[in-house]
Formats: C-alpha cells, structure tokens, sequence
C-alpha cells in the first residue's frame, strides 16, 4: 500500500523534478525496515532527519560487517536530509536547513550555492560529523523543507507517545469548534483548508475529522463525498499533503 501512495504521489505532481526524493522511492520509507540488521553491502531505508537531529544524535561505531549508525527510535543506517546549500566547492558542501547545517562529502556533482537540494547518504563521524552522500537530487521548492522537517519531527515521539485514534462515531470538541464557521459561507476547498488549519497540532489533522468539521451539520453522504473530492483536488494542486496515513496537513 505505501508504494502505492509513492506512486500516486508522483502521479499528482506533474512537475517530477520537483518531487524530494523520498517520496518517489519506497526504500527510503522508514516503515519499510527489512527485518534483521544490515550489513555494510545492504541499503537499509534511509531516515528523515533535520540537521539538528542529525548532529545531536548518539554515534555507533560499526563492527565487523555491520555500518555505522545514528541510534534513535529508528536506528538510522542512511539518512534523508534535505535543506539549502549555503557551502560547496571541491566536491564537499554544506546543507542548511533552518535547524543546523550538516557537512556533505563525496557529492556526485557540485550543487549551486542556495540550490535547495535533497541527499540520501551515510552518517560518518571521521574527525568531525557529515554525511557521505549516496544520491542527491536538486528540488525546486523551498516549500519542500517544511514537509521533510514535519515527517522527522514524527521520529522525536518515543514510541506510545503518538496521540490514540479517536473513538468511532465521537465528534470531539475541536471538530465541533472547527465546524463553528458554516460551510454554506466557504466553497468546500476553503472549508477542508480551514477545517486542517484549525484541527492539525502539528502532526497533522485526520481525514475524518476534517470531513465532519467541513460538512458542518449537513451529515449526508453527498456532502461527504464533496468534502473527499476537495481533499483530492487540494492534494493535486499540492495544497495539503499527507504527513502520515490519514492526517492532512496545508503546505504553507
């Protein structure tokens, strides 16, 4: 299913060479961890963190055949970073991304000074921390920072501290509040975009919650499905993303 929701969102972004990295390659999705521990010669799915996760995080030194890592709640073997280079000459760079600046070496072609860019390597700590880079792609939105720093903000939550599902058939009282402005004074895309705003604390806003606050109290399936359909169309002209699975979140 989720290299299924890879290929989609290929699909929806008509301009590919704006598209990062890890959302086009299913290796690189942390879920997707084979079993067992990889060993030097395998290519374990690469991890997204922002520069300060990257630097702060405790080094393992590998032994034998096992590679290097950074231990977190996922051990990370490959890392995903993603930032503005604000440094490079000589093969090497350094990448910004707002949080810290992470150094790069062994980068397969010289990145343009304020390229914002997207690099997929290993952590090294020879005499001081970088990144030996693996992949790199050039992206040509800035915006696409936002969206990496929210998918590794999930990996700061130490497992069971993610918020529960909510009880089926229970509106709760933010939905209710987000529902306050009726539909009928928006058209459904600026209902569905007002209804994540006010639902979303930071690891996004869930799709069925944001249906029930955009229909407001008309219930009906016809209204439902309008409000799904504006959720495609928002996602399509690439509005609101998908941070994890079913929770919606306005790229701004």
């Amino acid at each position: 299913m989720r290299e299924e929701g890879h290929l989609l969102l290929i699909i929806l972004h008509r301009n590919y060479d704006a598209v990062p990295m890890e959302a086009i390659m299913s290796e690189h999705d942390v879920d997707s961890q084979p079993a067992g521990r990889p060993t030097q010669f395998t290519y374990p799915p690469a991890v997204p963190l922002t520069a300060d996760m990257f630097l702060a995080a405790p080094f393992m030194q590998g032994q034998d055949m096992q590679p290097s890592c950074l231990r977190m709640n996922v051990p990370a073997y490959r890392v995903s970073l993603l930032g503005m280079i604000v440094l490079s000459q000589d093969g090497a760079a350094i990448l910004d991304d707002g949080t810290g600046s992470v150094p790069l070496r062994g980068l397969s072609f010289e990145p343009k000074v304020g390229d914002i860019l997207n690099v997929i390597g290993r952590p090294r700590e020879f005499g001081a921390r970088h990144c030996s880079v693996e992949i790199m792609k050039v992206l040509g939105d800035a915006r696409w920072i936002k969206v990496h720093r929210a998918k590794a903000q999930l990996l700061r939550m130490r497992p069971g501290e993610a918020p529960p599902p909510e009880p089926a058939q229970v509106i709760p009282d933010e939905v209710r509040e987000a529902a306050s402005v009726p539909p009928e004074s928006l058209d459904m895309g600026e209902a569905v975009l007002a209804a994540i705003r006010k639902l979303d604390k930071g690891e996004g806003a869930s799709l069925t919650d944001v249906v029930a606050a955009a229909v407001g109290a008309d219930h009906s399936s016809t209204k439902a499905a309008e409000a799904e359909q504006a959720v495609t169309d928002l996602t399509n002209a690439g509005e609101i993303f998908e941070l994890a699975p079913g929770r919606l979140k306005v790229l701004e």
